[in-house]
């Protein structure tokens, strides 16, 4: 930063370089908790990503293809390197030098340093969709449904906790919007068990869906993330 004016932005390419660091940091972090705390404590560290699903807008190879792309960048981003260590070969040939290489060391350390992945779902979107205004999101549970599929197929069994419906901050405590939410997103991973329970009884989906209660998170100061409505000001 130079004469007060704002250092530039190379939007291209940091973005990776930020998400770099988060999973160098996570692995630290998890070398340390798992090897000096984690014995004594009894435990667990996470990650929280952000897990939205897309879908094709039509079922042709462009749009098939670019779905799975946005899939790759948003999820396997940080979820391929933490389960394989290293991002997915579609990143790095799209993104080139721009995305920084792990060293062997590296991604040893990165490969398994988490003991759960805490899940930020929102609606699934149509390929080229823009993501919703500030306010609730829309309840469509089959997305979260679809999003543990996905998990099972492509990482297997690891623990996945998902969180609560996004509000305006200044919503009352007549929050139906909530209890649709719970209700909807609680009912498709039951009805999801019972499906995978009856189709394949000794191989089972390892649901975990935990939802943040107490604690109300702010989302760019005009909504927040929870089940419970707190009262942040007495």
């Amino acid at each position: 930063m130079e004469d007060g004016l704002v250092e530039t932005v190379d939007s291209s390419s940091e973005p990776y370089i930020a998400a770099h660091n988060i999973l160098l940091a996570q692995a630290s972090v998890a070398n340390l908790y798992k090897n000096k705390y984690q014995g004594k404590q009894q435990g667990f560290i996470g990650i929280n990503i952000n897990v939205s699903w897309y879908v094709p807008s039509t079922n042709t190879t462009e749009d098939v293809i670019a779905t799975q792309k946005s899939i790759d960048f948003y999820v396997g981003r940080f979820v391929d390197p933490l389960v394989f260590g290293d991002y997915a070969d579609i990143m790095k040939k799209n993104a080139g030098t721009r995305i920084p290489a792990f060293t062997e060391l590296e991604s040893k350390q990165v490969k398994g340093s988490f003991d759960f992945i805490g899940g930020t779902t929102t609606p699934h979107f149509n390929q080229g969709d823009t993501p919703p205004s500030p306010g609730e999101f829309p309840i469509i549970p089959s997305g979260l449904v679809r999003v543990l599929e996905y998990f099972k197929q492509c990482y297997g069994n690891s623990p996945i906790y998902e969180n609560g419906q996004r509000t305006d901050r200044n919503t009352t405590r007549q929050d139906t919007g909530r209890v649709k939410h719970m209700h909807g997103y609680i009912g498709a991973l039951l009805d999801a068990v019972r499906c995978i329970w009856e189709r394949e009884r000794e191989r089972w989906l390892n649901l975990l869906s935990k939802y943040w209660a107490l604690k109300a998170l702010r989302e760019c100061y005009s909504s927040s993330l929870h089940i419970f409505l707190v009262n942040r000001f007495n």
